[in-house]
């Protein structure tokens, strides 16, 4: 099972960060967890997965030394934009950036919280 704030790699959406494990009730009353996946690419884009038995592919982000090996293949060019994203997120910075850019908004929310 992923945990809140982890990056993944979701067919559907790309690079996403797990925002929350929320429970959903279908029409009979029956609660499902679900992965509430915001994509760091483009953050209005929002998708919940069922946490089991979910048709989409999750799967963990590839590491930097494959990420390296993929980018100097020559097939680069031709992998959907979803990948090549991928790729080049887990190469850049933008993984310690986003983590930073979060607990900046989350120090923001409390200080609005402590001066009212």
């Amino acid at each position: 099972m992923y945990q809140k704030k982890e990056f993944l790699f979701s067919e559907a959406i790309g690079v996403c960060r797990v925002e929350d494990v929320v429970k959903l009730t279908r029409d009979k009353g029956e609660s499902i967890l679900y992965y509430e996946l915001r994509s760091v690419e483009n953050r209005s884009k929002v998708s919940y997965i069922p946490v089991d038995h979910h048709e989409v592919v999750l799967r963990d982000l590839i590491d930097k030394e494959k990420a390296e090996s993929i980018k100097e293949d020559r097939n680069f060019k031709n992998l959907s934009p979803l990948n090549k994203y991928e790729v080049e997120f887990v190469l850049s910075d933008e993984i310690k950036e986003e983590l930073e850019r979060e607990e900046a908004r989350k120090n923001f929310k409390i200080a609005r919280r402590l001066s009212a």
